[in-house]
């Protein structure tokens, strides 16, 4: 299943990275010295034991010495390594191919940093370990359709190099949605659905400039849709419906968002 999960997604780099009709550089980012093999090694442990990982549908490999690209549903660089260099996300349109230098690409302690944490209804239990900010090169993030409680750590906010998703849509979270998420300026993807989430809408996540959609129904928010949401310049997808929320849309999302925003939603957009 892994080898599968692996092979798909790696094709579908493949097929992003033909993608060159609209493109930008980024620089790969060096490892520093505060994380390692080991920190996230750490860090993953702490989910692992704190969400009752012996009891996981599948838990292959976790908590073993070997590998880390050998622990179910972890993507490492070296799964995404082909042709001498990675496939990253450069903006809503396109990718960029950035070489690596051979002499690196080679060095274990680089190929095995995790940039993918993928446990979609695998059976983890209890609160979400503030370690996993220590993920310094994670780049997609999916716990959906578990049994997560408690409130979503403020760490996660320093999880800049997310690119695609986070996902921890259909869980049992409580608390307010945390205002560090705003720094996550690169992130496509934002799934906070179906879960017991309260208070308002962090203006924060106005910053998130590449995000295109943002689900955030079925919770128990309230307060008005901040304003700063109009700056979401590549935002097409905007759910709110199954709140408690009052006022209207930023009439700037308009054009966007398109014929069935307010539907989704269930506000109208600002006059």
């Amino acid at each position: 299943m892994r080898l599968l999960m692996v092979s798909l997604l790696f094709l579908l780099v493949l097929m992003a990275c033909s993608n060159t009709s609209s493109q930008i550089e980024v620089g790969v980012e060096e490892v520093e010295s505060e994380t390692s093999i080991e920190t996230d090694r750490a860090a993953l442990m702490a989910l692992f034991n704190g969400t009752g990982g012996e009891n996981w549908k599948v838990n292959e490999g976790w908590g073993s010495t070997g590998r880390l690209s050998n622990w179910h549903g972890l993507t490492t660089i070296g799964d995404l390594m082909g042709n001498g260099g990675l496939c990253y996300r450069a903006d809503s349109i396109g990718y960029s191919t950035i070489p690596v230098p051979p002499e690196k690409s080679r060095r274990h302690e680089y190929r095995e940093r995790v940039v993918g944490l993928t446990l979609i209804d695998n059976g983890l239990a209890g609160e979400i370990p503030p370690e996993l900010g220590n993920l310094s090169q994670l780049n997609f993030l999916n716990l959906r359709g578990n049994n997560l409680s408690g409130e979503i750590p403020s760490e996660l906010g320093n999880l800049t190099g997310l690119v695609y998703e986070l996902d921890l849509g259909f869980n049992q979270l409580t608390g307010q949605v945390p205002s560090e998420l705003g720094k996550l300026h690169l992130l496509q993807l934002l799934f906070l659905n179906d879960n017991g989430l309260e208070g308002k809408i962090p203006s924060e996540l106005g910053q998130m400039a590449y995000l295109e959609r943002m689900h955030l129904e079925n919770n128990q928010l309230t307060g008005k849709v901040p304003k700063e949401l109009g700056e979401l310049k590549n935002l097409y997808r905007l759910y709110l419906i199954g709140n408690e929320l009052e006022g209207c849309l930023p009439h700037e999302l308009r054009l966007q968002l398109g014929q069935f925003a307010e539907r989704n939603a269930g506000l109208p957009f600002c006059k």
